[in-house]
């Protein structure tokens, strides 16, 4: 019996499609891992409280994965995560938290790190 033109690439896609799905739900399960450590993170949780509290609206947290591991005992990463803040009104102003999230390569979390970020300079000033 032989196939009909086109089954065996449908078929291939099929397969490719069903294996990539289990990486799917490891990546899911990754953010999630990282957004709750972020949020958990103590300095992080002051800073938001504070700009709710000076009249901020609160963004959702976005993640980026920044670079990653593969090894024989699992993935490691490190992500991003960037959660901006804006006032309501006509003249909005915005900032924003930054961290970077490393997990081991076990996918554990093993450290929530802040990311300031330096005001860049007009042109022709320097820095003090």
């Amino acid at each position: 019996m032989t196939l009909q033109r086109g089954w065996g690439r449908r078929l291939l896609l099929l397969l490719a499609g069903a294996l990539a799905l289990p990486l799917l739900g490891i990546a899911a399960d990754i953010e999630v891992a990282v957004l709750q450590a972020y949020l958990a993170d103590r300095g992080i949780a002051e800073e938001i409280a504070q700009l709710r509290s000076a009249g901020y609206e609160v963004g959702k947290p976005r993640t980026e994965l920044v670079s990653g591991e593969c090894g024989v005992a699992g993935c490691g990463y490190s992500t991003l995560v960037v959660q901006s803040f804006h006032t309501p009104g006509a003249n909005p102003q915005t900032l924003s938290i930054l961290a970077v999230v490393e997990a081991d390569a076990r996918g554990r979390v093993t450290s929530v790190e802040r990311v300031d970020l330096k005001t860049r300079l007009a042109i022709g000033e320097t820095e003090p």
